[in-house]
């Protein structure tokens, strides 16, 4: 990535005597949304639409100031109106809508309760019993089903700036803190004792109670584990 940079990238070291300011235009139509923008600091959002899911048709043409624009296209069909995505999750839009005291529309209700499946939904459905109870227990985190799209999106400019080997580095030592943090919460758990999953391989060092056997397996003690370091859900759960 940085070679790619490094071989299409001209520098410039001019002044900026090239640019221009807005035009009469650009500065009436802008002078128009900053009014409006006033009203939706004051309210949180200035309007939204809760009865059309947004797709890419789904709403007709909008314009700021039809007569001034030379470039168009609104996400709806008004200044300033939000759109609702329930395809995502019906329930983080119901949300959402009522922290504005605005109410779904009764038909898209329906319709994503009754015939159309939301992406929450469907990931939920595929989730296998095991990573729901790790999921509910707060065991795994950052599962797919609470994003609307389930994505990782990277930020590949930061692999242009510092390099894939320091990126690397600094996600190892963030880990590295996050474990030693969660480290003392494990302790805490008084159930944990006596609910060690065999075979997980974590052998305390200089354990007496703990033994390997010629097959590699961990072997706990005749009267079961007495460890409350380790977090029996943790343990039985898949990486």
């Amino acid at each position: 990535m940085a070679t790619f940079v490094r071989d299409n990238v001209t520098p410039y070291h001019g002044d900026a005597a090239f640019l221009t300011g807005p035009t009469p235009r650009t500065l009436a139509i802008w002078e128009r949304l900053r009014e409006m923008m006033v009203e939706e600091r004051r309210l949180g959002i200035y309007d939204v639409d809760p009865h059309t899911p947004s797709t890419i048709t789904s709403h007709p043409p909008g314009w700021i100031d039809r007569d001034r624009e030379l470039i168009v296209g609104l996400q709806t069909d008004a200044p300033l109106r939000r759109a609702i995505m329930p395809a995502g999750g019906l329930r983080m839009v119901e949300n959402g809508l009522a922290a504005y005291g605005y109410p779904l529309g009764p038909e898209v209700q329906r319709i994503f309760t009754s015939y159309r499946k939301t992406h929450n939904a469907a990931v939920f459905d595929a989730y296998p019993t095991d990573v729901l109870a790790a999921r509910r227990s707060h065991v795994i985190t950052g599962l797919p089903d609470a994003y609307g799209r389930g994505r990782i999106i990277g930020d590949y400019r930061r692999v242009a700036l510092y390099g894939v080997d320091r990126l690397i580095e600094e996600r190892k030592a963030i880990k590295a803190g996050l474990d030693d943090r969660r480290r003392p919460a494990r302790r805490d758990r008084p159930g944990a004792a006596g609910r060690q999953v065999v075979g997980s391989g974590d052998v305390p060092p200089g354990d007496p109670d703990r033994r390997r056997g010629a097959d590699g397996a961990v072997r706990p003690p005749a009267g079961g584990p007495r460890h409350p370091d380790v977090d029996p859900v943790r343990a039985s759960c898949p990486a």
